[in-house]
């Protein structure tokens, strides 16, 4: 079980399916309402945020994404990238 499963499945109804949706639009590529924010000090990361809860994403090559980090904002969101 990878790091954003293990997230998903610690969240209530009401987070999930939040997770759920943003998760849906950042491969989908749509980031219309989703507080988008490129990371300083790396060419290819992003931060898409819908409430408390952040994802960290990169946009390859190919303009196709991988998402690397779920998690709700805390001190540590952005350390170990």
């Amino acid at each position: 079980m990878n790091r954003i499963e293990k997230f998903l499945a610690k969240l209530n109804s009401e987070e999930f399916a939040l997770a759920q949706i943003l998760l849906r639009r950042i491969e989908n590529s749509d980031f219309t309402n989703l507080h988008l924010k490129k990371l300083g000090g790396y060419r290819d990361l992003y931060r898409a945020r819908a409430g408390r809860l952040r994802a960290i994403f990169r946009i390859l090559p190919d303009r196709s994404t991988e998402t690397l980090i779920l998690e709700f904002k805390n001190d540590n969101t952005y350390k170990n990238l």
